[in-house]
């Protein structure tokens, strides 16, 4: 016996109209919709195993996959950003701003981009997220590209990892800025290029020295990066192999 009626079966796939919640997505809520469901996976609703998980805290549910419950920790800060795809043509993609920065193997991070995180094992642990933009990074843009420039010391977040992706103004070149801040120990990783149509494509990169600031750059755009298999190894290694 089938409890999925003829009806019911002819509405799968067809799309409804949009709604919008009464009331804003919050702990109290997303707490109350998950005894709702008897949703059984714990990242919704335990705040050790949301954190243990990379997410900070418990996040909402697929079904309210278009809510943030947490919009300053999980939650994009830019609804859209620009960016140079030639010489002559610059673009703006938009965001949606409830897709998370962590994935289940790693991180998204968009262009404009910035977030800090720690390290359990080789799991992220999002700390906080934030506006390339207010990051002192275009002098450090401005030096690797040999222009005229007074560049801004930025110290590495002490037993953390600050990631920041921007593109020079006026220009396709792109650049991952890595704050390493464990010490001196050198930070391997892994990373790919995802296109707007989410196409991916291996990123060749070295390791970050560590306690400093160090950056990756491509010549062409970045619109967001994938990056995934992070590790800790003491100082010494080759950098680049």
């Amino acid at each position: 016996m089938s409890y999925i009626a003829p009806e019911m079966k002819a509405l799968i796939g067809v799309p409804g109209e949009v709604q919008t919640a009464p009331t804003p997505l919050g702990p109290d809520t997303l707490r109350r919709f998950t005894q709702a469901v008897m949703e059984s996976d714990s990242a919704h609703w335990d705040p050790i195993e949301a954190e243990r998980r990379g997410y900070g805290v418990p996040v909402a549910t697929p079904l309210q996959e278009r809510a943030c419950a947490t919009p300053r920790l999980t939650c994009r800060h830019i609804d859209s950003f620009g960016m140079v795809v030639s010489p002559t043509q610059a673009v703006t993609v938009q965001v949606d701003k409830d897709f998370e920065y962590t994935a289940a193997d790693g991180l998204l991070l968009m262009l404009g981009e910035s977030a800090v995180f720690k390290l359990d094992g080789g799991n992220l642990i999002l700390v906080s997220t934030g506006k390339a933009a207010d990051l002192p990074l275009l002098p450090l843009v401005n030096k690797v590209l040999g222009l005229p420039t007074t560049a801004v010391p930025i110290a590495p977040p002490p037993g953390q990892l600050r990631l920041s992706l921007v593109q020079a103004p006026g220009r396709q070149d792109s650049f991952l800025f890595i704050e390493n801040g464990f010490g001196d120990n050198v930070l391997d990783y892994k990373a790919s290029i995802v296109s707007v149509n989410n196409a991916e494509t291996p990123a060749q990169v070295c390791k970050a020295a560590g306690g400093q600031m160090t950056f990756a750059s491509w010549p062409t755009a970045v619109p967001t990066l994938h990056l995934t298999k992070f590790g800790l190894y003491p100082a010494g290694v080759d950098l680049c192999k």
